[in-house]
């Protein structure tokens, strides 16, 4: 069967042709056609640069330039889909969020219900009371995680972060050691030493 045989000339088929391309190019369109495609996303590209295993606080800010326009361009809906196209970005993506204080990102994956976020890393009270983020270690000691309490309690000490410390205070005592005051002093923060004696 033939154009004339159907009834359709040049300019029908033309137009035929340039609809059918912009119904296929819309991004809703365009996104379950390439949720059959193999390979990688071409957004998610990007994170195989990064090493196999990032180590926070030295690698925040390698991971940070790739994550946060990422995350500013695609939004948390998309969270899901790299972290089971790129397996190796999870305990990243949960150091990164208490690193620099994304209690939206930790949540995102918390509600992911994948696995425990705070079960990524020993590290997380620690990063985010070395950065003095309040809320952030508040989330986390909310949530029962208290692993590395002393170390979080120094790295507060010696950095003067007084908040983290009135909160670690309400959680233990047992953390105010002989090195979290040693600590105070090494950081030249003598009101805190005297808020921790008389504590």
């Amino acid at each position: 069967m033939n154009q004339s045989q159907c009834g359709l000339n040049t300019t029908t088929l033309g137009l035929i042709w340039n609809a059918a391309v912009v119904a296929l190019l819309t991004p809703n369109v365009l996104r379950l056609v390439c949720g059959f495609q193999s390979g990688m996303y071409y957004d998610m590209r990007a994170f195989r640069k990064l090493p196999a295993a990032c180590e926070f606080p030295r690698d925040a800010a390698t991971v940070d330039a790739v994550l946060t326009p990422w995350l500013d361009r695609h939004g948390l809906d998309r969270l899901p889909v790299l972290l089971t196209c790129v397996a190796k970005m999870y305990t990243p993506v949960v150091e990164y969020a208490v690193h620099f204080d994304r209690l939206d990102v930790f949540e995102s994956l918390t509600e992911m219900g994948r696995r425990r976020s705070c079960d990524a890393s020993a590290n997380l009270l620690v990063l985010a009371a070395t950065q003095g983020h309040v809320a952030m270690c508040a989330h986390l000691v909310a949530c029962g995680y208290v692993v590395r309490l002393v170390d979080a309690a120094n790295a507060a000490a010696l950095r003067g972060h007084v908040q983290v410390l009135a909160l670690l205070v309400h959680e233990s005592m047992a953390w105010v050691l002989k090195e979290t005051l040693e600590n105070t002093v090494w950081g030249d923060q003598v009101d805190l030493l005297v808020w921790l004696c008389d504590t």
